[in-house]
């Protein structure tokens, strides 16, 4: 999916999949947010500055790591967290709702 604030394609991958599955399942709200996957790749902005891969995570294919938000109706603010890899493809990396 097309994000424009990243002016890049995020990709879906199994890493995509099974570390938002971890997350997601122990939120309500991060669960529902899951839902609108759609949404959220194609309209999430880019938060601060890239972050380095955390270190003794799964993490480790990444180069640098993006902190995206979106607020949705409903579900409050969405966090997205996007990977990108030494040959620049952006993947999208676990996503999850933030409490206030």
């Amino acid at each position: 999916m097309y994000n424009h604030s990243l002016k890049a394609y995020i990709n879906v991958r199994y890493l995509s999949i099974n570390e938002t599955k971890e997350k997601a399942s122990k939120n309500y709200l991060s669960t529902l947010a899951v839902l609108q996957i759609n949404s959220i790749l194609a309209q999430a902005r880019k938060y601060g500055p890239p972050q380095p891969p955390k270190l003794n995570s799964n993490q480790k294919p990444f180069t640098r790591m993006i902190i995206m938000r979106l607020n949705m109706v409903g579900i409050g603010t969405v966090k997205m967290t996007v990977g990108v890899k030494k040959n620049g493809e952006h993947v999208q990396y676990c996503i999850t709702a933030i409490q206030a």
